[in-house]
This record gives structure tokens, C-alpha cells and sequence, in this order.
């Protein structure tokens, strides 16, 4: 398997980096996951594929998942226009929370999904959790390569990253019906 590198050129990561993850182990990370919980930060609301905004593309996966979500930013609203409770928290405070193994809700979270937060933010965040509290998986859901994260998607052109999300969303809608059955 080849090595995937760093969306940012200049990037000095550690020794121990992010596995790169096809769109169906992603689907089924979230779906098998006992306490997951999706990060959604501001990007979110900004970026555009192919007309569709990726918030609904987090959307989607919160209706068909019931994952709990933390908007970051100003994308709470959005959230409460899509009908999705969700909880309002700054990214560095959600991140402190976790990289210090402090309760954000209920239960402390077994994978984090996070979608839409600038890469070089969301790098230095991972960080701290992969140092500090290394026994939660993260999963980078953005289509930049993140070696911090515990697994990536790989580093994609838009076009490829919105098939990437749409597999990803059809894996999970096909483990439910297999659930159901």
C-alpha cells in the first residue's frame, strides 16, 4: 500500500499516523461504534460539491445514525434548520474536553467523526487527543489526508471525495437494512 502524505506541504507528523480508510470501513466504523460522536465545524456551511453542502452530507449521516453532534461555529443554526438537535461548542473547547478525558456528553465518545474544520486547525487539535488521550479514535472525514487523526480518507479531488461520501452514506443505509433483518 502506498503511503499517503500530508495535504499541507511542510507538515512534520510523528511516528505514528493516520490509517487511510475506504468510504466503506468509515460507514461502518460509525455504525459499530458504541458512544461515536461527529464534530462539525464551520466548513462545513461553506463548502459546495457538486450543488449539495457538505453539512447535508452530516446531516444525512445524523438522521440515518442518531450520532450526536457538536456544531462548532455558527453551523448550529443550520443544524436547527435541517430539523438536528445538536450541541453548540468551540472547537478548542470540545477538543480540551476530550484530549482530557472531561465528559462533553453523557459518555465519553469510543470514535469522532469530524467534517468541515480547517485543516490546519483540525491538525493541531488531533494532535492533542493522539497524544493525550490516545484511546479515542478519530476519524477525519474532510478530503485532505490528516495524519494526525487515528484514520483519513485520503487526499481527493472534490469530484472523487463527494463519491467517497455518497459510498460512505450508502454503506451505512445497507448495514441498517442488514441489521433490521
Amino acid at each position: 500500500m502506498a503511503k499517503e502524505f500530508p495535504w499541507q506541504w511542510g507538515f512534520i507528523y510523528g511516528r505514528k499516523i493516520a490509517t487511510v480508510i475506504k468510504p466503506e470501513a468509515a460507514g461502518k466504523l460509525i455504525i459499530t461504534a458504541k458512544n461515536p460522536l461527529m464534530i462539525v465545524g464551520a466548513e462545513a456551511v461553506r463548502t459546495e460539491i457538486e450543488g449539495k453542502l457538505l453539512i447535508d452530507y452530516a446531516v444525512e449521516i445524523a438522521k440515518l445514525t442518531n450520532i450526536p453532534i457538536i456544531a462548532t461555529a455558527h453551523t448550529l443554526n443550520e443544524f436547527l434548520k435541517r430539523g438536528i438537535n445538536a450541541v453548540s461548542m468551540g472547537i478548542t473547547e470540545v477538543f480540551y474536553r476530550l484530549s482530557s478525558g472531561l465528559r462533553i456528553l453523557e459518555k465519553e465518545p469510543d470514535l469522532v467523526a469530524i467534517i468541515g474544520v480547517k485543516y490546519y486547525l483540525l491538525s493541531q487539535l488531533l494532535s492533542s487527543i493522539k497524544h493525550f488521550n490516545p484511546k479515542i479514535r478519530t476519524l477525519s472525514l474532510d478530503p485532505y489526508y490528516q495524519p494526525n487523526a487515528s484514520m483519513s480518507f485520503p487526499n481527493l479531488p472534490l469530484s472523487t471525495y463527494k463519491k467517497y461520501l455518497d459510498v460512505m452514506i450508502h454503506t451505512i443505509i445497507d448495514e441498517l437494512k442488514r441489521r433490521r433483518k
